[in-house]
């Protein structure tokens, strides 16, 4: 059986040592060494699983716009922009992102920034508990699973990885690796076409 490494069912002891990593401003890096996975492992789950900060005493005020500095509809009255003060309403308005939430070597999430109560760009955060509740929603869904939840979790990663990454179909995954899978090929289609895996 391949290494689990590339395919790691995460535990609640596991994920929640991610957040309070992640909170400390640890890297990726830094977390899969301590924890022992690999760093696309890590960065899947928080990106499968970020989820939008919603804070009410920021509710009213627009994000910044990306055509600040360009927009025809900028007014001066009196020596005075009112650009500031951007709305949706506006027809040139474009949310802009944080710059390090759009960084490709960024985390995506703003878990340890010291401005997250006060910035005014789209904000997300990995939280465990939530993560962990979706997780055994996913998992308590599954009535006609006719095998282990750690076969399962393992079917359930190889597709994931490999039709997402290597885009294979789930007949050629099979061929290579029948020998690991523990269920019938037909039982696989079956859970894709209930949408009982991550890949639907």
């Amino acid at each position: 059986m391949p290494s689990k490494k590339h395919f790691h069912h995460l535990t609640s002891s596991v994920r929640t040592s991610i957040d309070h990593m992640l909170s400390r401003s640890s890297s990726y890096r830094d977390i899969t060494s301590l924890l022992g996975v690999a760093p696309s492992t890590i960065s899947r789950e928080v990106a499968r699983n970020k989820l939008a900060i919603k804070d009410k005493s920021y509710a009213y005020q627009a994000s910044p716009c990306a055509n600040k500095k360009n927009c025809p509809h900028k007014k001066v009255e009196s020596g005075f922009s009112n650009l500031q003060y951007c709305s949706k309403s506006c027809p040139n308005y474009i949310p802009a992102q944080c710059p390090k939430l759009t960084d490709p070597h960024g985390k995506k999430i703003c878990n340890g920034c010291d401005q997250v109560r006060s910035c005014r760009f789209a904000r997300y955060s990995y939280r465990y508990y939530e993560t962990q509740v979706k997780s055994d929603s996913r998992i308590s869904s599954r009535p006609t699973i006719r095998c282990t939840i750690d076969e399962f979790n393992y079917i359930d990663n190889l597709l994931y990885n490999l039709m997402k990454d290597k885009k294979q179909s789930i007949e050629q995954i099979y061929a290579n690796y029948q020998n690991d899978i523990s269920v019938f090929l037909s039982t696989i289609r079956n859970w894709f076409h209930k949408g009982l895996l991550k890949v639907n």
